[in-house]
């Protein structure tokens, strides 16, 4: 079997939207949205480079 392995450095965007969500800020909780985009970045893991890049 063959992993597909991102280059090192490459950047994977993803959307994301939560709607009517909980946000604890101390002992107040307010109802909130989120919408935009993330980034993921790839980096090696310097304890196991050889795992640390597969998708």
């Amino acid at each position: 079997m063959r992993v597909r392995t991102s280059p090192i450095g490459a950047e994977i965007p993803c959307s994301s939207l939560a709607v009517n969500t909980t946000l604890q800020i101390g002992t107040n909780t307010v109802s909130v949205d989120f919408r935009g985009g993330l980034k993921h970045r790839v980096d090696v893991n310097p304890d196991d480079p050889t795992n640390s890049v597969r998708m």
